[in-house]
Protein backbone atom coordinates (compact mmCIF):
# COMPACT_ATOMS: atom_id res chain seq x y z
CA UNK A 1 0.00 0.00 0.00
CA UNK A 2 0.92 3.29 -1.06
CA UNK A 3 1.80 5.89 1.48
CA UNK A 4 -0.24 8.84 1.31
CA UNK A 5 -0.27 12.73 2.69
CA UNK A 6 -3.00 14.78 3.31
CA UNK A 7 -2.50 18.65 2.95
CA UNK A 8 -5.48 21.14 4.44
CA UNK A 9 -4.86 24.41 3.15
CA UNK A 10 -6.53 27.76 5.19
CA UNK A 11 -7.48 29.84 2.43
CA UNK A 12 -9.60 32.60 3.67
CA UNK A 13 -9.88 36.62 4.39
CA UNK A 14 -11.08 39.41 2.29
CA UNK A 15 -8.13 41.23 2.30
CA UNK A 16 -9.32 44.42 3.69
CA UNK A 17 -5.92 45.71 4.66
CA UNK A 18 -5.14 45.51 1.25
CA UNK A 19 -7.46 47.38 -0.52
CA UNK A 20 -8.22 45.15 -3.34
CA UNK A 21 -11.77 43.99 -4.48
CA UNK A 22 -11.08 40.46 -4.34
CA UNK A 23 -10.29 37.60 -1.35
CA UNK A 24 -6.57 37.35 -0.77
CA UNK A 25 -6.03 34.30 -2.39
CA UNK A 26 -7.21 35.18 -5.34
CA UNK A 27 -4.72 38.14 -6.15
CA UNK A 28 -2.27 37.73 -8.74
CA UNK A 29 1.42 37.81 -8.07
CA UNK A 30 3.25 37.85 -11.35
CA UNK A 31 0.40 36.51 -12.75
CA UNK A 32 -0.44 33.71 -10.50
CA UNK A 33 -2.87 33.42 -7.43
CA UNK A 34 -1.36 33.06 -4.25
CA UNK A 35 -3.40 30.50 -3.67
CA UNK A 36 -1.69 28.86 -6.43
CA UNK A 37 1.70 29.19 -5.14
CA UNK A 38 0.54 27.26 -2.39
CA UNK A 39 -1.05 24.28 -4.45
CA UNK A 40 1.99 24.34 -6.76
CA UNK A 41 4.29 23.23 -3.36
CA UNK A 42 2.30 20.47 -2.40
CA UNK A 43 1.49 19.35 -5.81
Amino acid sequence: MADQVVAIVLAGGIGSRLNHDRPKQYIEVNGIPVIGYVLKTFE
